[in-house]
């Protein structure tokens, strides 16, 4: 194995041995030599023949196997290398940053100073670890600034704008960039000769592509790292690779390649983060997109799509499948031709859009009938749709429609009395008395699906519908956006309950008990076993003198206005009145956010009792937050 010495001695003997990178060339030399043979060594400096120096650190306490003190000592860079007092003053301060006093005098004579030729026409400098630091995971992590052309801002901290770039070490001739290669390429050489796969390489990149390195040691933190971590790092990986080939090449609907995404339909990024922890995770999967989600839209009147899971985790994010999602949109009566023809034309048009991820439901999708259908099937559905076919669509669409706004089917009223069920069961299971905490969890999570996230699927979509009705009638000019705002203020709904008690609470009207004992159970992460509940955080935060604004403009509707909307229900065979639908878009806006309000309450227990279980086995919500759901019911017992 390489025997790595001083920085400068490490250096010193790659530069004999090194085909793919460069030292730039040095001069090193102990204290006591530096006393008896300054002169000579000013000469040997002179003939590096560059007109910049730094002066470096090259104490026998760094770059150590067992430690390093990276970054410990100083460096002076830019010195002028005919200025022999400035050279000298350089020389003597590194080797004073060596003792506790900072005078030379202090340090041992045998210690080294390295001064080498300063690296111009930098493109890049930083960095390179040849493992995740935390973990040993085999990914080259590179460190570097790329804007300053300076080649210390990194190892100095001084770096305003710094990036990151991790790289599979199996995988690394895989990237594009030139500059990368180059400097992997090298790295890759440092790593065969050292016999060493745990490095930490200090460098520079030129704008010609050289790699120029300007430190190399050994990582001091491998005892702390988990055996066998490259492996399970590979092994992982290639699973998630074999999955998504066969997620964006087999194609059992459409001829399109699938989509993944992060922000469609049920939004995990907004829910449960980018890279939530495996108990977030695995609780939205079990409440909601496992099989919940299929179910309350078969309940509707969509097409049915039960078993198969919505949302998939790739290296630890969460991925909406797109595909399953533009299905589930689609009226269940349509015929299989069609619906594969629909959702390969809206998977076509999203990957050519991608920045609609998060509209998908106005601007790439057909989900539901509205007054300006003619429109949106213009934009939305393929060209080459016959008329036949586009008036299927329509139809399909319509009759969907107006079963759900007529109450013909999972009606808003039907699916709020299962909500209220849910609020008055609460608090039925004392956490500290239950000796079956296990069970306990598994019955309050199936609560929550049956009561709560069933019906609060199937009254978020109402309230989908409700706003997609009222945008169309603005987009047919038969309302204008101030009306649309106006009506939605008009809605009392649990957010601007909140935001009213707060006001109540900041101004003495309501103590902090009656505030917390209608909020106390919200989380700011909602699937977060780490995140405290409101009634656990400080109450000053909630206040505020901020009184909510009047209704300073009423929604009204003039007659010629209510003429134009009856004659659209009438032309399209609703049978409600005006009234009766601008009800029904109410009742579903506020049905969404009180049944989100609930089930969220219901889960805030649950996580509760999964606190409290852990606990009693001496685990903190840290450590319970890697556990998934599953495993954790999977410990029940028959009662």
């Amino acid at each position: 194995m390489f025997e790595f010495k001083s920085k400068a001695e490490t250096l010193f003997i790659l530069d004999k041995k090194l085909k793919k990178s460069k030292i730039p060339k040095l001069v090193f030399f102990t204290k006591e030599n530096f006393i008896k043979n300054k002169e000579k060594i000013f000469t040997d400096i002179s003939k590096l023949g560059v007109d910049k120096l730094i002066v470096r650190s090259s104490s026998s306490s760094e770059d150590q196997q067992e430690f390093s003190n990276a970054g410990a000592f100083l460096s002076i860079s830019n010195v002028d290398h005919s200025n022999k007092s400035a050279l000298e003053s350089a020389i003597t301060d590194v080797f004073g940053s060596y003792s506790k006093s900072g005078n030379w005098n202090d340090t041992s004579e045998d210690e080294q100073v390295l001064v080498q030729s300063m690296v111009d026409k930098v493109s890049m400098s930083g960095v390179l670890f040849t493992k995740e630091l935390s973990t040993g995971a085999p990914y080259y992590c590179i460190n570097y600034d790329d804007k300053t052309g300076a080649t210390d801002t990194i190892t100095s901290g001084s770096a305003i704008e710094s990036r990151t770039l991790y790289v599979l070490k199996n995988k690394w001739r895989d990237l594009t960039s030139k500059r990368f290669l180059s400097l992997l390429d090298a790295v890759t050489e440092i790593e065969e000769l050292t016999k060493l796969d745990s490095l930490d390489i200090e460098f520079t990149v030129t704008k010609d592509e050289k790699v120029m390195l300007l430190q190399v040691r050994p990582l001091s933190l491998k005892n702390k790292w988990s055996p066998g971590i490259d492996n399970k790092i590979y092994n992982i990986l290639e699973g998630e690779s074999k999955f998504l080939s066969e997620s964006f090449f087999e194609n059992p609907i459409g001829l399109t390649s699938n989509i993944l995404g992060r922000m469609p339909d049920w939004n995990p990024a907004e829910i449960i983060g980018t890279s939530p922890a495996r108990l977030s995770y695995s609780l939205y999967r079990y409440l909601i997109t496992d099989w919940v989600w299929a179910e309350a839209r078969r309940n509707m009147g969509y097409s049915f799509t039960y078993g198969q899971p919505l949302m998939r985790s790739v290296a630890g994010h969460p991925f909406i499948d797109v595909k399953k999602s533009f299905s589930s949109f689609l009226p269940s009566e349509l015929n299989k031709k069609l619906k594969n023809k629909l959702v390969d034309h809206w998977l076509s048009e999203l990957r050519k859009k991608p920045h609609l991820h998060d509209k998908i439901e106005f601007e790439v999708a057909l989900t539901a009938w509205s007054f300006d259908m003619n429109d949106r099937m213009e934009r939305l559905l393929p060209k080459s749709l016959s008329k036949e076919d586009r008036d299927l669509i329509n139809n399909s669409y319509k009759k969907l429609t107006k079963e759900l706004i007529e109450g013909k089917k999972a009606s808003i009223e039907e699916n709020l009395d299962k909500v209220k069920l849910l609020d008055d069961t609460i608090f039925e299971i004392n956490p500290e008395e239950s000796d079956l905490q296990i069970n306990n969890i598994a019955k309050v999570l199936n609560e929550t699906i049956h009561y709560g996230t069933i019906p609060f699927s199937i009254l978020a979509r109402h309230g989908f519908i409700a706003i997609q009705l009222l945008k169309s009638l603005v987009s047919k000019n038969i309302i204008n956006e101030e009306q649309e705002n106006n009506f939605l203020y008009s809605i009392e709904t649990v957010a601007s309950e909140f935001n009213n008690d707060c006001y109540l609470l900041g101004s003495g009207k309501i103590d902090e008990t009656t505030f917390f004992s209608k909020y106390g159970h919200l989380r700011p992460g909602t699937y977060d076993i780490t995140s405290s509940r409101y009634d656990q955080r400080n109450i000053e935060s909630y206040k505020t003198k901020l009184k909510k604004e009047g209704k300073k403009n009423l929604f009204e509707l003039s007659p010629t206005q209510i003429e134009s909307i009856e004659n659209e229900l009438k032309n399209n065979y609703f049978k409600i009145s005006v009234k009766e639908f601008f009800e029904y878009c109410r009742e579903a806006i506020k049905a969404r956010e009180y049944s989100k309000f609930i089930f969220t309450k219901k889960l805030s227990y649950a996580i509760d009792l999964i606190s409290s279980w852990g606990s009693g086995l001496g685990l903190d919500p840290e450590e319970l937050a890697h556990l998934d759901i599953k495993s954790i019911l999977d410990l029940q017992t028959e009662s």
